[in-house]
């Protein structure tokens, strides 16, 4: 039975509609509810949305989908080159604000997102306890991750389908078009080539370029930073103990997927998410606030500077040093000693430290490796393993991040966000004004000052994805982003694949690893 007819494109730019009209003409034929089944983790209501361009699909699910429906490679990798184009296109415009007209018959904006976070995730699960756990450690069945589907989703009839007709010739001539245009589109690419010039200056966006209220972070300037100082090498202290090298690097596989960890809202309790639902299980008690990765999990009482370490058995912790700060990089777990007068490495075993720095004021590590700031003035200095010497590599900034492959800072006037190219004290700016950023196996994520919403850099410069709220504190693993909620009342789990889903009750603090 068919639903009724497919509504109209309800995007806020008509960059959004022509990638869902993209969308919707690749996957003629098949209905919302095809859709979810077909590629999973996806509601049928979400489908609806991105087909009618309320929601744009996130990159790898569009590429998935191209990759699924095109079985010729030679129109495949021309629908692909289409797909991007699309998307870049409707992701500059969620950036800059542009508007499409409104639909003929409709006044009013596209309606909210059913299936972001909304007001329920101020709710309350009781005091002291994460959703899907009792106050005396009993885990509770999980609940589903997507909500329910209204009955008034876009595009779906009372059966979830949408009326579409299978045209397995429309899909073609949309490929030989797709293929045509590209053809087109490279000659004149060359011939504008040949003409840029001085254009591109022109183009660049002005110093005094106004931000609008929900774009992204971006570059208020183009200008490169002006170089500090000479850099400097900062000799490490003296060892307690000989220095056994750091121990091997080890890169998390992408779809390697590791549990989530949360601090009860009294700050007692630790607890670990099941991995599906709102699930958790009760793990440790006035231990402190969690750390996890590569080393394993840890906690840091940051009343007393105790620092301990999971054994992987509910309630079994084993206290292994004292420290101001913690931060994990690869397989290493670095200290601030508590008095911040030494960069400290475990060795992991109980008391065993290395020492391989002097003093600091705060220390930052990832895959990307290990820095801090010195003391006195802020500047911020990287560790080299090898030579086991420190080198500033940067100026003071707001606060830093550290990903799998790149170093970012946040200036200390909180208007542009920088990333460090790897070499000296070169940094290139890649976004402009944030209140706060974030960084881990997932990438870059910054926060917008004017409106709170959370953005994900996309890898190139001035181009970032709006994902949702930000929250009172991110954490992330190789696949998902965890969020306390503002209030601190629930937590929440996104992922490239997916959108936000509840996934716990009130908590003070989150952590993932893997």
């Amino acid at each position: 039975m068919a639903g009724r007819q497919q509504g109209e494109f309800r995007g806020r730019s008509e960059q959004a509609n022509a990638l869902a009209r993209f969308l919707r003409e690749l996957t003629d034929g098949q209905t919302v509810r095809d859709l979810a089944q077909r590629y999973g983790e996806v509601s049928k209501t979400m489908w609806g949305e991105y087909r009618s361009g309320v929601r744009v699909s996130p990159w790898r699910r569009l590429q998935t989908v191209v990759e699924r429906e095109v079985r010729d490679p030679a129109v495949r990798k021309g629908m692909l080159d289409e797909a991007r184009r699309l998307h870049q296109a409707a992701q500059r415009a969620a950036v800059t604000g542009t508007s499409a007209p409104p639909a003929p018959g409709r006044a009013s904006p596209p309606a909210p997102d059913p299936d972001a976070p909304g007001p329920a995730e101020s709710a309350p699960a009781g005091p002291a306890t994460l959703a899907g756990h009792s106050p005396d450690g009993t885990a509770t069945s999980p609940a589903p991750d997507n909500p329910p589907t209204s009955p008034d989703s876009p595009d779906e009839g009372a059966d979830g389908a949408l009326a579409t007709t299978s045209s397995p010739a429309r899909r073609t001539r949309l490929a030989l078009a797709v293929t045509a245009a590209i053809a087109v589109l490279a000659s004149a690419a060359v011939l504008a080539l040949q003409h840029r010039g001085d254009h591109d200056t022109a183009r660049r966006p002005q110093a005094d370029a106004p931000v609008s209220p929900d774009a992204p972070p971006s570059p208020s300037a183009t200008r490169t930073p002006s170089p500090p100082p000479a850099s400097q090498s900062t000799a490490p202290a003296p060892p307690l103990v000989p220095d056994r090298g750091a121990p091997p690097r080890t890169v998390p596989a992408t779809d390697a997927a590791g549990p989530a960890y949360a601090l009860s809202s009294d700050g007692r309790t630790l607890l670990r998410w099941s991995g599906s639902g709102d699930t958790w299980a009760t793990i440790g008690t006035g231990v402190g606030t969690p750390y996890a990765g590569k080393p394993g999990v840890f906690a840091l009482d940051e009343k007393t500077g105790r620092v301990s370490r999971y054994n992987g058995t509910p309630n079994s912790w084993t206290l292994i040093g004292a420290a101001s700060e913690l931060a994990i990089g690869g397989s290493s777990l670095y200290a601030l000693a508590p008095n911040r007068d030494k960069v400290l490495r475990w060795n992991g075993r109980a008391g065993s430290w290395t020492t391989i720095g002097g003093p600091a004021g705060h220390i930052y590590a990832g895959g990307a490796g290990l820095f801090a700031t010195e003391p006195a003035y802020g500047h911020l200095i990287g560790y080299d393993s090898a030579k086991k010497t420190w080198t500033r590599v940067g100026n003071p900034g707001a606060h830093f991040v550290v990903g799998p492959h790149h170093l970012y800072g946040l200036n200390p006037a909180r208007d542009l966000v920088w990333q460090w190219s790897g070499r000296g004290d070169t940094w290139d700016i890649i976004g402009g004004p944030a209140r706060a950023i974030y960084g881990g196996e997932l990438g870059l994520f910054a926060v917008n000052p004017q409106t709170g919403r959370l953005w994900q850099y996309t890898g190139e410069p001035r181009i970032w994805a709006d994902i949702g709220d930000s929250g009172a504190a991110l954490a992330m693993d190789s696949r998902a982003l965890y969020r306390l909620a503002a209030d601190g009342g629930s937590v929440w789990r996104w992922s490239p694949a997916n959108d936000w889903s509840k996934i716990g009750g009130p908590a003070a603090a989150v952590a993932a690893a893997g």
